[in-house]
């Protein structure tokens, strides 16, 4: 063997690595669901069983969805797909801000972020089964490695205020 084909970067370290920081954001931005329930529900004056269906109708909607993003990533491409995928989840987690029905509430949280985190686990499970055996024994480690380092993250930043300001500036009133 050459000291060229030794020396070859592997581009799987790559997608990996992108896939986590990716996979990490979305289960981590989704799963702040529970840091605003009580904040959203006394805001609006809703019930815990009204609130907590938008967190249900994102599950369903990404399990669902799952069926057909995988088709379409397979036909356009994992970017294409994924850019769309995310594209849906910031839109959705952005237009949060300005709920004031629960309607609302389901469209913005349970579809536009459904649709995001059905691209978001989709997408990665299978690039981490596609590249994830030539970097690691068990891929389904660095998959539950994510989601903890996501949840961390997303923890840490609500210590240090991100999360609570956001909650007092927009996300569950809009600053008043």
């Amino acid at each position: 063997m050459t000291e060229a084909k030794k020396r070859r970067f592997f581009y799987g370290y790559v997608v990996v690595g992108a896939g986590f920081v990716i996979y990490m954001v979305f289960w981590g931005a989704y799963n702040t669901f529970s840091v605003f329930f009580r904040p959203v529900m006394t805001e609006f004056g809703w019930s815990s069983a009204a609130t907590s269906a938008a967190y249900s109708i994102t599950f369903i909607i990404a399990g669902v969805l799952a069926l057909f993003i995988g088709r379409a990533s397979d036909r356009f491409g994992p970017r294409l797909v994924m850019t769309l995928c995310a594209f849906f989840f910031g839109l959705g987690y952005m237009l949060m801000s300005q709920i004031g029905s629960v309607w609302q509430l389901y469209l913005f949280h349970g579809v536009m972020m459904g649709i995001g985190m059905g691209g978001a686990f989709l997408w990665h499970f299978s690039n981490i089964w596609r590249y994830g055996p030539h970097l690691i024994q068990e891929p389904n480690k660095i998959i539950l490695t994510i989601e903890t380092v996501g949840l961390i993250v997303i923890f840490i930043f609500g210590v240090t205020g991100v999360i609570g300001s956001l909650r007092r500036n927009g996300y569950a009133g809009r600053g008043h």
